[in-house]
């Protein structure tokens, strides 16, 4: 049986660590590939991105050159979410194999903004990490020991940065894939239905709630892997 690519994006401030216990679960099905972004990790070295076309177009340099003519797929949770879609995008422009399917995970449809947009990467230093904690994900130690945070908080500013200032652009064409939304019941960063990502897509759009708020992926790490099992399965991705 092909093992399936999955190409796996992070949300802000993560590394591609955040998705090293994905790796065995899925070892028979599926075969987790992180993408490490600049800035974290072991390109913690790299300059941080200034925004999120330069974001999308250091993933989609590379994600496409590890993809041929076999299926695979794309993961992005929260700011991961909305990298995968715009590469994605970047790939069916640029002639390569649509993935077999997207999973969105605890972002809304990109076209769906909210009221009142905060700017939590221009806040003050108390602020911003009291904003970050209250999310949940985040080590408090991680703001509490200096060196720490002398590391993070750049990445986790410019990220959000990345984020907040992403203008979306109505595509000429809906996405060649089906797509498996994943979202928090209790996440209170996503906006509206999240039935609008059928805008998005010419294909089966599937929505998944989970207990939990903006980082339910780990709270709720062994019921996600299943739904991705499923959604990777021939007779999900094919309809039959």
């Amino acid at each position: 049986m092909h093992r399936m690519k999955v190409f796996c994006l992070p949300y802000a401030g993560g590394s591609a660590a955040i998705y090293s216990r994905w790796k065995k679960p899925l070892e028979d099905i599926a075969d987790i590939i992180p993408i490490e972004l600049a800035g974290r990790g072991r390109r913690i070295q790299e300059t941080v991105y200034d925004s999120m076309i330069d974001t999308v177009a250091d993933a989609y340099s590379i994600i496409s050159k590890q993809i041929d003519d076999k299926p695979y797929a794309l993961f992005g949770h929260s700011m991961g979410g909305a990298i995968a879609y715009e590469v994605t995008h970047s790939l069916m422009q640029n002639g390569h194999r649509s993935p077999e399917v997207v999973f969105f995970s605890g972002r809304s449809a990109p076209h769906m903004k909210k009221e009142l947009e905060k700017n939590v990467h221009l806040y003050g230093d108390n602020e911003f990490i009291e904003e970050i904690l209250q999310l949940g994900g985040t080590p408090k130690q991680l703001f509490e020991e200096e060196e720490l945070k002398k590391l993070f908080m750049p990445l986790l500013r410019a990220d959000y940065r990345i984020v907040e200032t992403y203008q979306y652009k109505e595509k000429a064409n809906r996405l060649n894939s089906k797509v498996c939304v994943f979202y928090g019941l209790k996440d209170e960063t996503t906006v509206g239905g999240m039935e609008e990502w059928n805008k998005h897509t010419k294909l089966p759009c599937r929505l998944f709630g989970f207990e939990g708020g903006h980082f339910f992926i780990h709270e709720d790490m062994d019921k996600v892997l299943g739904i991705i099992r499923d959604c990777l399965e021939f007779k999900s991705i094919h309809g039959v």
